[in-house]
């Protein structure tokens, strides 16, 4: 039985390092067209709505997610993106208030 748990807690680690090791980071900031931060506006990744992250009071945002092509979603507007695996990237909006 205490081996069964070892190679469980062993595979749980090695699963969790793997998800952190594949997973790119996409950041960039949220401005109002006449330049303000757009503080605490949702993002939304690949139209997966339950799930949104948020700017912080000065309109910036970092999320993570898997290499490969990605929307990203701020109000009504989209951007398609591709994200290289060991690299970060920048994605920037201008919304209207």
């Amino acid at each position: 039985m205490k081996i069964l748990v070892t190679v469980l807690l062993t595979l749980s680690s090695m699963f969790l390092l793997t998800q952190n090791i594949i997973a790119e980071e996409v950041h960039g900031q949220v401005l109002y067209r006449d330049g303000g931060p757009a503080s605490y506006v949702q993002i939304h990744v690949d139209g997966q709505r339950q799930e949104a992250w948020s700017t912080n009071r000065f309109g910036f945002y970092s999320i993570h997610v898997g290499p490969g092509e990605h929307t990203i979603a701020v109000n009504e507007i989209e951007k398609t993106i591709y994200v290289s695996p060991g690299r970060a990237t920048k994605v920037d909006f201008r919304v209207s208030r």
